[in-house]
C-alpha cells in the first residue's frame, strides 16, 4: 500500500506526486511474547469469569427485551 497521506499533500507538485510505501503500525520485534506463550492457571481462570459475565450480560438483555 501507499502512503495515501503524502500522496495527497504532494500531488500538485510540479514533479509529480511523492509515492513511497506505507510504514507499518507495529514490527514483529515489538509484539508482546508473553500474550503467545503457555497459557496460565490465572489467565484461565479469567477467561472463564469473563465468559461467565458475557453470557450473564447476554441473558439479562435476551430477558430485558
Amino acid at each position: 500500500m501507499i502512503d495515501t497521506v503524502t500522496y495527497g499533500l504532494t500531488q500538485t507538485l510540479p514533479g509529480g506526486p511523492i509515492v513511497r510505501p506505507e510504514e507499518p503500525v507495529f514490527t514483529p520485534s515489538q509484539i508482546d511474547d508473553e500474550a503467545t506463550g503457555p497459557a496460565t492457571r490465572g489467565g484461565l481462570i479469567a477467561g472463564f469469569i469473563s465468559l461467565g459475565l458475557l453470557a450473564a450480560a447476554g441473558a439479562y438483555l435476551g430477558l430485558a427485551l
